[in-house]
């Protein structure tokens, strides 16, 4: 394949790969949301098992994601980058766990969870469209 082939064909392809594993994160969204109730009731046997479900199916859409967009920056030879960010939203979970859960309880450190996925999905769809220039 050419070169130039090459350099279109990427683009789309990260295109794809976004968007397939955006659209499986939300239908997991939609899913937990549309059944957090049902799961909360018939599985645990308590209604505040629901308010947790509800926060963790927020981060599905960016726990695919970014898997896959931290994987495409390693192989773009952005393996440093990729280490600042992944230490960078460590970072926010650990602050989390210091001063979210002392005063939240569990549901703090979800909401930590739930800011370092989508900083890591920010940072990395950053980095991405700067490499594309």
């Amino acid at each position: 394949m050419p070169d130039a082939q090459k350099k279109h064909a990427l683009p789309q392809l990260l295109r794809k790969v976004i968007f397939f594993c955006l659209f499986l994160g939300f239908a997991c969204l939609l899913f937990f949301f549309t059944a957090s109730g049902f799961i909360s009731r018939r599985i645990f046997h308590t209604p505040e098992a629901g308010n947790y479900i509800l926060t963790l199916a927020f981060i599905c859409p960016f726990l695919y994601s970014n898997t896959a967009l931290i994987s495409v920056l390693n192989g773009l030879d952005l393996a440093g980058k990729t280490f600042l960010i992944n230490l960078f939203t460590l970072a926010v979970r650990i602050c989390g766990v210091l001063f979210l859960i002392p005063q939240f309880g569990i549901l703090g450190y979800l909401w930590a969870l739930l800011a370092s996925q989508l900083l890591t999905f920010g940072c990395c769809m950053f980095l991405l469209i700067k490499q594309g220039r």
